[in-house]
């Protein structure tokens, strides 16, 4: 929800608001069973901020490009 509304109040001063979901991740905490390591996770990350743009303002997005609802 925070994503929404800060979205909402920058909107017209051009910044691009998202919040990024990194997977359940391979580390102490997501413990040795999670399916994703940090490389696989980072890299994701990185090209959805890279390919941000209109559509990407005030969702969710996993860190393989998918909208999450909520």
């Amino acid at each position: 929800m925070a994503s929404i509304m800060i979205g909402r109040e920058v909107k017209d001063s051009g910044i691009l608001v998202a919040a990024l979901h990194p997977g359940w991740v391979r580390t102490d905490m997501g413990t040795s069973q999670a399916p994703v390591g940090p490389d696989e996770s980072v890299e994701g990350m990185l090209k959805v901020i890279g390919n941000a743009g209109d559509e990407s303002h005030g969702k969710l997005i996993n860190f393989k490009g998918e909208v999450l609802p909520y």
